[in-house]
């Protein structure tokens, strides 16, 4: 049985339909990206699906609230019983040296209390990491139809699109935040960049204030 899909309504979500081989040379244009940048709600781009029955789902999630968001619209607008969900968490390289100091990471009786800060950190965010797709997986077990984890590290953007051409998805999901933020404006959006350069659909859901 194919996925079914119920945003349909214009309260659910925005649709785009795209021509899969122009995207697959110039991208997205310009008023969809616009859209996906600065649009309201979940955004569907929609490219052809490489799957003819039960649909492939990469669900990027980071512990904010509007990846949760993103996991609850995962949920309404597909019929989760008949999706195969990859969870994936990047680990994001630090985009400025963060010049911690030794006793942030002092934890008693902890073997954090004899490793080099720039360790302590390592493990603290793959720690975070692993607490963050734990969750999700939680909340999604016995509830689809497939289920698995994947954890890396590096500029989340490039990640997510490096998964997502090896993985052979349907549908990359994932949210996004405001943009005025100092690292946002530095990096550039993540959603943005997975929506224009995905070999797949992207929903782009937008955390609602």
């Amino acid at each position: 049985m194919r996925p079914r899909c119920t945003c349909s309504g214009p309260a659910s979500a925005n649709v785009y339909p795209l021509n899969e081989r122009a995207l697959s040379k110039l991208g997205i244009g310009p008023v969809t990206s616009r859209v996906v940048e600065h649009g309201t709600g979940t955004i569907l781009v929609a490219r052809e699906l490489t799957s003819d029955s039960n649909w492939r789902v990469l669900l990027a999630v980071d512990g904010s609230d509007s990846s949760e968001q993103a996991l609850r619209a995962m949920v309404r607008h597909f019929n989760a019983a008949a999706i195969e969900v990859t969870i994936m968490h990047v680990v994001e390289t630090p985009w400025i040296h963060t010049g911690l100091n030794q006793n942030l990471f002092d934890y008693p009786g902890d073997v954090f209390d004899r490793v080099d800060p720039e360790i302590q950190l390592e493990q603290e965010l793959e720690r975070e990491a692993r607490g963050i797709v734990e969750a999700v997986e939680k909340q999604l077990f016995n509830y689809v139809l497939g289920l698995k984890s994947v954890i890396r590290e590096g500029n989340p953007g490039t990640e997510i699109l490096g998964e997502a051409e090896a993985g052979d998805y349907d549908l990359i999901v994932l949210g996004a935040a405001g943009s005025s933020d100092l690292k946002h404006q530095m990096l550039g959006s993540v959603s943005a960049k997975v929506a224009a350069q995905a070999p797949c659909s992207v929903a782009v859901v937008r955390l609602e204030e």
